[in-house]
């Protein structure tokens, strides 16, 4: 995760693999009766996008993900403007 210290900007998410067999970690582990998420992800100040990252290339996994994008304090300006 690719995180800021405050609820207010962004950051990038994307699954976490094993640096070893390369498989991929689960999003929650059950310790007892309590589940519980493996990465805890910051709640994000609404309003905010979500973007996901596709790739086409087998190759690339590794930069497949979201973007969470708060709106909240600032003007949000795709592309090259």
């Amino acid at each position: 995760l690719n995180l800021s210290d405050t609820s207010v900007g962004s950051y990038f998410y994307r699954a976490l693999p094993c640096e070893l067999c390369k498989a991929i970690y689960p999003t929650y582990v059950t310790v007892g009766n309590e589940r519980t998420p493996l990465v805890e992800v910051p709640r994000t100040q609404p309003p905010f996008i979500v973007l996901e990252n596709m790739v086409r290339d087998s190759q690339q996994h590794a930069s497949r993900g979201l973007h969470v994008i708060s709106l909240a304090e600032k003007v949000l300006k795709l592309g090259r403007g």
